[in-house]
């Protein structure tokens, strides 16, 4: 909820980036790179080159794409 509060806060006019880190630096937060891409309009292509080896974890991107649904 933390990050969904955070995310309806943004600016995006203002924003040229945002990282995102964990530990491994590809599952996880590959999640919330890719839950950030859709919300924030960033090209797909665009993304993926700039993060080739992401590996989205499906089930933290899943739980912020239901929270982003309930509290929305």
């Amino acid at each position: 909820e933390e990050l969904i509060d955070f995310v309806m806060r943004l600016d995006t006019n203002k924003i040229t980036k945002i990282i995102v880190h964990c530990t491994a630096g590809i599952c996880r937060s590959g999640a919330v790179a890719d839950f950030l891409r859709v919300i924030l309009d960033v090209d797909d292509i665009v993304f993926l080159k700039d993060n080739p080896n992401i590996i989205p974890n499906t089930w933290v991107r899943d739980l912020l794409w239901s929270t982003w649904r309930d509290m929305k």
